[in-house]
């Protein structure tokens, strides 16, 4: 993933949503504990694990992300014990059995390989050490579309970009139309999942799930809720789910 994500999206993810910070409560932090925040982007759950006393491991892709955090979040605890680095979630460069807890929230969809990222989750986590991360559902409306307009603009751009010195003209009324600079946009692909194979997927991979609820949207068609029990139709179509489980040895 390319760091021209972190700016188009830091703003939207810089504050850290009430849905998330509960999920976060579920981890039970105590003073000590080291704590994963893979894919932690530009840092939003810092400060609140470090308030809890534990140890907060920042991990992600984007450099521009990890610099922003050392830059904004952490200047006003630079008691902390905290650390920031430059990483994927499918090779994570920590030892083995190294952390108390991961927390993972609103980047597991963009993982290209999951199971690898499970995986290593597990690897890096201490016996009967606890995991938080959410995962969306690719039944889900908003996820559907912007995996369809993935694939749609995937089709375009691609080969666009290869023949630019010959589609000036075409470029230049898409852009009229898109009302922005198609050769900027930068294309990331989305992997949901369908929820009710997540218990087996995360069974599969050492885990044992301990609470699910599921992510629900408001009236505005934004995630800000979460609830353990809903009806049939919120659970097909609900936005995700958020998952805490335990490794298991």
């Amino acid at each position: 993933m390319k760091t021209t994500y972190w700016r188009e999206v830091k703003h939207k993810f810089h504050k850290p949503g009430q849905m998330h910070l509960e999920a976060l409560s579920r981890l039970e932090l105590k003073p000590g504990e080291k704590v994963l925040d893979l894919a932690c982007g530009s840092g939003p759950y810092c400060l609140p694990i470090l308030k809890t006393g534990a140890t907060y491991i920042g991990l992600d892709i984007s450099r521009l992300s990890v610099t922003s955090l050392h830059e904004t979040e952490l200047r006003s605890k630079i008691d902390s014990s905290w650390a920031v680095i430059v990483g994927s979630a499918e090779n994570i460069p920590l030892r083995n059995n190294s952390v108390d807890k991961v927390f993972c929230m609103g980047s597991f969809c963009y993982f290209p390989n999951q199971t690898k990222a499970i995986r290593e989750i597990h690897r890096v986590l201490k016996e009967d050490g606890l995991v938080t991360v959410n995962i969306v559902n690719v039944l889900d409306w908003r996820w559907f579309i912007g995996l369809l307009r993935y694939r749609i603009l995937s089709a375009i751009l691609a080969p666009m970009r290869k023949l630019r010195a010959h589609i000036t003209p075409l470029q230049s009324l898409l852009n009229r139309i898109l009302k922005r600079d198609i050769s900027q946009i930068e294309l990331y692909p989305v992997y949901p999942k369908f929820i009710f194979f997540i218990k087996k997927f995360i069974g599969n991979n050492g885990f044992r799930v301990i609470n699910l609820s599921y992510s629900l949207r408001n009236k505005r068609g934004q995630p800000n809720y979460s609830a353990e029990k809903v009806n049939l139709f919120r659970r097909v179509f609900c936005e995700g789910v958020i998952l805490v489980f335990r490794k298991q040895v």
